[in-house]
């Protein structure tokens, strides 16, 4: 186990926290966001992480660049986003 480790397993287990697999309709929907907000692949974590947010009612994704997914996230009222 690397030093950090423990802080991610902690983080986790937390309730509040789920891990979603990465579908094939997350990922068309990821392809769609970027290609509305017209941004390029780089940008593929972000839409991968919005267009996951958007299987639920309400999400809440904390985020070091916000920018980034405030763009992909900018017509889905559902998701809010924390800048950390």
């Amino acid at each position: 186990m690397r030093p950090f480790d423990g802080a991610v397993e902690r983080l986790l287990k937390d309730r509040g926290i789920e891990v979603c697999a990465l579908t094939r309709s997350i990922a068309q929907r990821a392809g769609g966001l970027l290609a509305k907000a017209k941004l390029s692949s780089a940008h593929a974590v972000d839409a991968f992480v919005v267009a996951t947010a958007l299987d639920f009612e309400a999400a809440v994704i904390a985020t070091g660049d916000p920018g980034d997914i405030r763009r992909l996230s900018s017509t889905h009222r559902q998701v809010k986003v924390f800048a950390l």
